[in-house]
């Protein structure tokens, strides 16, 4: 007798559904950046260009057309002039770029839920591990969060060495508070995961990865500076993009005791102020997401 092997429908069905809510917040993404962004360039005959290009792409449904049509409208495009001349901070970017990251953002944790921020008051007693001791112990967390934990993709940060009420600013996003930097960079781990194909881009060797440049610290100013590449090829989209941005993060420390909140756990030093720039204009990183890969360098070079 033949034995037909029971199939597992529960597990099928969760999997189209996660692909359905990965797809939404997805097309907001590609609708966002693409419409705020050619409406802040408008007087760009480049992107003029772009717009007009695009509906015909919608209407026809031919990507393979518009993709040649539009090559040479986006390098010119690449030449648009950005008010930042030679690093992207949250004080000099344009403010469509930050409207578009702060929409989408509240899209994807729409979707996706904010569990992170809803934990105990008692959560710093789950953290496993001390605050770092010295400068040089915060280094090497640091270098671990990059090169063992892939945090710029996994937000996989060691949360000892973080005050709970710590700043994080990049050139399109400033908000207070650890849990939810880690709750933003965690609910687009799945997108990205299916986007990549990997499934899971904190896997090593996947299509998502976080390049350790250079790290040093200045214990005179107090902090920890690192340059890093922030790679990711979103290859399930079918004008295969890639994310390619160099930046800058300085991890501002005090010691534990100097800090304005009150914990159970021994003192160390813990970073306050988290203030990440990237190499180029806020403007040129989130056309990456509409753009073929290599049409947006990650330099100004």
């Amino acid at each position: 007798l033949h034995v037909r092997q029971p199939i597992d429908l529960s597990s099928t069905m969760i999997q189209n559904s996660l692909r359905r809510v990965y797809l939404l917040p997805l097309v907001s993404i590609i609708a966002c950046c693409t419409l705020n962004y050619c409406e802040s360039l408008q007087n760009s005959l480049a992107t003029k260009q772009l717009r007009h290009s695009y509906t015909k792409y919608a209407q026809h449904n031919s990507f393979q057309v518009w993709q040649q049509r539009e090559r040479n409208e986006i390098f010119l495009l690449k030449d648009t002039k950005d008010k930042n001349e030679e690093t992207s901070s949250y004080k000099n970017s344009d403010s469509s770029s930050k409207g578009i990251v702060s929409s989408l953002t509240g899209i994807v944790n729409l979707f996706m839920g904010e569990g992170a921020e809803e934990t105990s008051n008692d959560s710093e007693a789950v953290f496993v591990g001390a605050p770092p001791a010295s400068p040089k112990d915060l280094l090497e967390k640091i270098r671990d969060d990059y090169v063992v934990n892939n945090y710029l993709w996994t937000g996989d940060i060691f949360l000892p060495a973080f005050e709970k009420e710590c700043r994080f600013t990049d050139p399109t996003l400033s908000f207070v508070g650890r849990d939810k930097f880690v709750s933003n960079v965690k609910n687009l781990t799945p997108i990205v995961g299916f986007l990549t194909g990997d499934g899971d881009a904190s896997k090593e060797g996947g299509g998502c990865r976080s390049e350790l440049l250079d790290i040093s610290v200045n214990e005179e100013e107090g902090y920890v500076q690192t340059r890093w590449n922030m790679i990711g090829d979103l290859n399930k989209l079918p004008w295969n993009p890639k994310i390619d941005v160099i930046g800058r993060t300085k991890f501002w420390y005090r010691s534990g005791g100097n800090s304005a909140q009150s914990t159970g756990v021994e003192d160390g030093l813990r970073v306050y102020l988290y203030d990440e720039e990237w190499e180029i204009p806020a403007s040129r990183a989130l056309l990456q997401l509409v753009t073929p890969g290599g049409t947006i360098k990650n330099s100004l070079e």
